[in-house]
């Protein structure tokens, strides 16, 4: 571009251009002047609500006056001296200083506006943000040295720190998944601090996340801080400034331009993905994000729960969110503990705890870990039995291959019979209705499941009938597997009474109920359904009596149950 061509002229091209298009017509008109661009979008910005295009023409006028960001280098700051450029955008220039004496060796950075922007924001741009480093003081926040003024023109001195963020870090140095989670931890801790004071950061991204020279992270740059508390501003009458960083700003954000502590936590999960893998986070591929985490980590539990702890920060709705960057760090630091992660959700929560304490609990697992995997092989193979049902199954495979599409609905339309046709002995057609609903609960089928177990239950309505509580239990497990979490406690409610007793239990109907209760207890959020009553899960546990189980198979079933449940409940 022509040294020739004014920055007023400049201005009032791009003022002329459709603000749809402005950038691409003025680059088009004025080759190479992208810097000269960015200026201008900010006097434009700044006066977008006015008309008072003498203070623009003030503000181009200011900017022709202004100093090259070289002319710094060798200047004076009180006790220190500017010795090379660090950065330069169109807000801010950051210089490396160092003691102008030399009795000392250190290296500082120095932050100042641009005689532009500061005429543009005519406020106490720099003094704010070095209150808001004094009182937001924190081991992961960019330390403060001291503030000046040259020459009309306020500046910071801060930290120095090397031009190396967070992200290219965790890459150039290979980092474990453990480290990068540990580094991630410290970066929330700051943050979490911040929201305390009531200070969103609000720009939030890696380049705002440098590390020192000791590999300490470090939280930078209150250029769009958003100040809600009045004894923070301690005086200052903050202005809070719109923007943001469009591929770390959080969909309302987008919408609105205002920040919230829900929009640095969405911020915070797109930069943990990066931290992890080195990509951006992309909302509308979750299956090829949990790709790049499974070729970095491999398909492991460990990577599964940290991507469940990103999708859940990385939530469209808000609300959907962590409801702290505090609850969110919480939930990081359970990925490498005995700790179940909340926002990992799985099938098997029981097991999936057992396997939380086993792996990251050195005691617990040297002193169970063999008797762990019997009891799981006993698990399986007593699901693996219930799920298949007896006589009649066996008369249908004997005619039909389960293979085959018509097989499939033979056996479909003689489940239909079964649950339409009237009995003579309703303790046949029980029988039948229990047969086929299992089947259909091994195959998936739940909804099905639940329709022949409920038949069942109608059959026998006395609670006290041993075919009730059988089918209870039955019932209560299929709408638990269903996600009905609520439905299958209140299935399970009135036989609490029964159970937590402090008597024996003899009954193995009642045996059963009581594993499948504290199975479904375990996905309650609020985990006191069963502490409500008198006794408690393992007492109760002692007190069952294998006297009338005759079948050796379900002998072993319930005692390998026992010890399970047991060793969990010691370990709470």
């Amino acid at each position: 571009m022509s040294s020739e061509l004014s920055f007023t002229y400049l201005l009032e091209k791009a003022n002329s251009f459709p603000s749809s298009n402005r950038k691409k017509l003025f680059l088009e008109a004025f080759p190479g002047s992208s810097q000269q661009y960015q200026i201008i979008e900010e006097i434009i910005k700044a006066n977008q609500e006015t008309e008072h295009v003498d203070f623009t023409k003030f503000a181009a006028s200011n900017a022709l006056e202004s100093l090259e960001s070289s002319d710094y280098v060798g200047k004076k700051f009180d006790s220190w001296v500017a010795t090379d450029i660090i950065a330069t955008t169109s807000k801010n220039i950051i210089l490396k200083a160092e003691p102008a004496d030399n009795s000392y060796d250190q290296i500082v950075a120095i932050k100042i506006p641009s005689r532009l922007f500061n005429s543009v924001i005519q406020d106490n741009y720099i003094k704010k943000q070095a209150h808001l480093m004094e009182v937001l003081k924190h081991p992961n926040l960019i330390e403060l040295k001291g503030v000046g003024n040259l020459d009309g023109i306020d500046y910071v001195v801060m930290e120095y720190l090397s031009n190396e963020n967070v992200v290219q870090y965790c890459q150039r140095n290979n980092l474990s998944l453990e480290k990068r989670l540990s580094l991630f931890e410290d970066i929330c801790s700051c943050i979490s601090n911040m929201h305390c004071y009531s200070v969103i950061h609000s720009d939030l991204k890696p380049d705002n996340i440098m590390m020192n020279a000791q590999g300490i992270v470090k939280i930078l740059d209150f250029d769009l801080s958003n100040v809600q508390d009045e004894q923070v501003n301690s005086g200052y009458q903050y202005t809070n400034m719109d923007g943001r960083t469009k591929e770390y700003a959080s969909p309302e954000q987008l919408v609105s331009g205002k920040a919230t502590k829900q929009s640095d936590v969405f911020a915070l999960g797109k930069i943990l993905f990066e931290m992890l893998t080195g990509e951006q986070f992309d909302l509308q591929k979750t299956t090829l994000n949990l790709e790049f985490i499974f070729q970095k980590y491999g398909k492991n539990s460990t990577s599964k729960e940290s991507f469940s702890i990103i999708k859940k920060a990385c939530k469209v709705v808000s609300s959907d969110r962590y409801d702290s960057v505090q609850l969110l760090k919480e939930d990081v630091k359970r990925v490498y503990s005995s700790s179940v992660v909340k926002a990992y959700n799985v099938n098997f929560i029981l097991l999936y705890r057992a396997y939380k304490k086993i792996t990251f609990n050195k005691v617990f697992s040297l002193s169970i870990a063999t008797l762990f995997v019997t009891i799981i092989i006993s698990i399986f193979g007593y699901f693996a039995e219930q799920n298949v049902s007896n006589n009649s199954m066996k008369a249908l495979t004997a005619v039909v291959d389960p293979r085959k599409i018509d097989s499939i609905n033979a056996f479909d339309t003689l489940a239909e019979k079964v649950y339409t046709q009237n009995w003579v002995f309703k303790s046949s057609q029980f029988k039948q209705l229990i047969d086929f609903g299992d089947a259909y609960y091994g195959s998936g089928k739940l909804e099905k499941a639940i329709k022949f177990f409920s038949k069942a239950k109608s059959l026998y309505p006395d609670k006290a009938a041993h075919e009730h509580i059988v089918v209870v239990s039955k019932l209560a497990l299929a709408k638990y597997t269903s996600g009905y979490i609520h439905e299958a406690l209140t299935e399970l409610s009135e036989f609490r009474a029964v159970i937590f007793t402090g008597k024996e239990l003899i009954d193995p109907a009642l045996i059963s109920m009581l594993f499948t209760m504290i199975e479904v207890n375990s996905q309650v959020q609020y985990l006191n359904w069963l502490g409500e009553q008198s006794h408690s899960v393992y007492e109760t546990l002692k007190l069952v009596n294998l006297a009338n189980i005759t079948s050796d198979n379900e002998r072993s079933t319930i005692k390998a149950n026992l010890l399970f449940f047991k060793s969990i409940d010691i370990y709470y």
